[in-house]
This record gives structure tokens, sequence and C-alpha cells, in this order.
């Protein structure tokens, strides 16, 4: 009818529960006991399994793909550890990887496991902050465009201590603050 605009609506959404949310922060409780490095954080590793366990136990993620991804090697092999004890290994449904190893690759849940749970761990995230002087600045940038990049309908994200005291120039800070008002459907 004249005078009516046709608005185009994805109703394709997969909220998570009844957060009305495609994009979830998880606060993680974390003091740093029993960590292997400082590249790991064992009670996200925990989370990450305890989740994944949630949705696929879920009839509303039936035939769903999953990526738990972290930045760093040692939390990705401590993950992986912590599922296969469960004895849940790695298919095409599952990938266990840090960023680079899912580049080309898209899942429709990815669960991120940020390992941060002290602002003085931002010496980790250095060459992800542009801030050292890194010549490579644009190869670490297009890493965390990667990193971000691979979901299809849901992202959670691991955090083990508030947005706010992230250190500034860590571009991860940037992320979690539009994840937080952004995620809503």
């Amino acid at each position: 009818p004249k005078g009516k605009r046709l608005i185009a609506l994805n109703n394709k959404y997969l909220t998570y529960k009844d957060t009305n949310r495609i994009m979830v922060i998880h606060s993680v409780e974390n003091r740093g006991v029993g960590e292997i490095s400082d590249n790991t954080n064992k009670a996200e590793a925990d989370k990450a399994f305890e989740l994944y366990q949630e949705m696929v136990n879920d009839p509303k993620y039936d035939g769903k793909t999953f990526a738990v991804l972290t930045f760093f090697n040692d939390q990705a092999e401590l993950i992986r550890k912590i599922f296969e004890d469960n004895k849940i290994k790695e298919s095409e449904k599952l990938k266990i990887a840090v960023i680079e190893g899912i580049q080309g690759d898209e899942k429709d849940i990815v669960i991120y496991s940020f390992v941060i749970r002290d602002p003085s761990q931002k010496r980790q995230y250095s060459p992800l902050t542009g801030e050292t002087g890194d010549i490579r600045a644009d190869i670490n940038a297009g890493r965390v465009n990667v990193a971000f990049s691979r979901d299809r309908l849901q992202v959670h994200c691991l955090l083990s201590m508030p947005i706010e005291k992230i250190p500034s120039g860590i571009w991860i800070k940037k992320y979690l603050e539009y994840v937080r008002e952004n995620g809503e459907v």
C-alpha cells in the first residue's frame, strides 16, 4: 500500500537463554590459583567446557558448530586437555585453537577465553596493542580481525576482570566494550 515502508528484518537470531543477546560476556572468578603459566586461566578453561556442555545439551543448538578460541597456545592446550579428559575430542563440530588456527574457518558459536585476570598482564597482550612500536602492527591488527570475525550466530566472552580494569590500548578492550553495548538483538 501507498505510504508504507518495507522494513527488512533478520529473524534468524539464536539468542542465549532468555538474555535476548547474541554476544554475551561471562564474568569468571579467578584468583590465579593453579595456573600453569601467565598465559593460562584455568577458571576460564573450566567455564569454556561448562558453557559448551550447557549448549550441546540444549536442543536449540542441535547441529551447531563450536569454536573455543584464545590468543595463547598454553591456554588452547589447557582447554583441549579439559575437553579430552571429559572424552570430547575436536571434530568438524568443535575446534579449540589459538586465533591463527581458525583463519578461513567459521563456526556458529564462538567462545573466547581472554586469559587476562590482572592489569599487570598487559605485557602478554603488547603484540596486540601496537604500543611496542612493533613493525608488524598491521599483521597484528589482522590477527585481531581474524579472531573476532569467526562466528555466525553467537559469541561468548569469558572475562576474569571487569572491562574497566583492562588497560587502555589493548584492542580486546574495545571489542569487549562493543560486545557489552551491542550484543542485544
